[in-house]
């Protein structure tokens, strides 16, 4: 498996959604017939820029996951084609 990215269980993921910004978590990642899977939690939380997001997870407990667990595949093409960055 190449990793597309060299994010670990734990980081957070700050992406652009429309006119916000939101948040992701890697629970884990593995591999399913050589293809990433991506465990991910999904946060309902949304800032208007990428800096408030980041200090929200100075507190991260006070965070409301809207998703606790999707498994996206490499068909989820999400990582190869957003700029995202681990916190």
């Amino acid at each position: 498996m190449t990793a597309v990215h060299n994010f670990i269980p734990g980081d957070f993921l700050i992406f652009q959604l429309e006119s916000g910004f939101a948040l992701l978590r890697v629970l884990a990642v593995d591999e399913n017939d050589g293809q990433p899977v991506w465990h991910l939690a999904a946060y309902k939380d949304f800032f208007l820029d990428p800096e408030i997001a980041d200090s929200a997870l100075e507190n991260a407990a006070s965070l409301s996951v809207e998703k606790p667990h999707v498994a996206p595949t490499r068909r989820f093409v999400f990582f190869e084609n957003v700029g995202t960055g681990d916190v």
